[in-house]
């Protein structure tokens, strides 16, 4: 099975084409080992052996150092959520 995506500008040009195949289930979903993008001026090709569906990921590679002169402030809470 394979998976074609294109974006058409107004007056009909590709500005993207991106092909989606070699399909494999991982974790009762499938998913696409091989990927094709291209542009008008480019192209990638990204191909995946072995893949591995949300891993566990040690948190401080996250974390970033407060750089020397600075202050730390709390973000606000979205909009939405502020009650």
């Amino acid at each position: 099975m394979a998976v074609l995506f294109e974006r058409i500008s107004a007056d009909g040009e590709k500005l993207l084409e991106a092909r989606f195949g070699a399909f494999r289930q991982l974790g009762g979903v499938p998913l696409a080992t091989s990927i094709t993008v291209r542009t008008p001026k480019a192209e990638a090709i990204l191909q995946y052996g072995d893949v591995t569906l949300n891993p566990p990921v040690d948190r401080t590679r996250f974390s970033l150092a407060t750089p020397s002169g600075m202050r730390e402030a709390p973000l606000l809470q979205p909009a939405d959520d502020q009650g």
